[in-house]
């Protein structure tokens, strides 16, 4: 199949581009029209006020997975996505348990191949529980396949009792 979209403002940082112009998809690779005429498309998208980009990256998101999948799991943030225009996204690591250990890291990689939507990308715990008390096992999270760390969402100290939802029992 393919796709012409046209009029669409193109904004490619790589290749220094920032033009209105129209771009070819044919069997989902991209092409400059160059001498190609609209008229053998398949569909014509008409993109005039709408920007054209290389695919984003979120550096931050909460699919919720494992632990609070009711809320968001990677399937459905995966999609969200992709819906958005997003490739590529970072989790970060308050999920419960908390993303503190290459078992955790290894699902999510696991649970993101699955969905084959966009790269999901795993972010760890910098604590064990995102206590703020041990180092966890970064370099065992790296193994499984980690590619940041960070604390974020730890809420006051972190979680301090059986009760508390995100108390991991560690």
């Amino acid at each position: 199949m393919t796709i012409f979209i046209a009029n669409g403002r193109i904004l490619d940082p790589a290749n220094n581009r920032d033009e209105t112009a129209g771009l070819f998809i044919t069997n989902g690779v991209i092409s400059p029209c160059d001498n190609a005429s609209p008229a053998n498309a398949d569909k014509i998208i008409d993109a005039s006020g709408c920007w054209v980009v290389p695919g984003l990256i979120d550096m931050h998101v909460h699919f919720r997975d494992p632990g609070q999948t009711q809320k968001e799991n990677i399937m459905t943030g995966a999609m969200a996505a992709a819906a958005g225009g997003f490739t590529s996204v970072l989790c970060m690591p308050n999920t419960y348990p908390v993303s503190d250990n290459a078992e955790i890291i290894k699902y999510i990689k696991r649970r993101s191949h699955e969905t084959g939507l966009v790269k999901v990308y795993a972010c760890g715990s910098v604590t064990e529980g995102q206590r703020g008390q041990k180092l966890a096992d970064i370099e065992g999270m790296r193994a499984g396949g980690i590619v940041a760390v960070s604390e974020d969402g730890k809420k006051g100290g972190g979680p301090k009792k059986n009760n508390d939802p995100a108390y991991c029992g560690q």
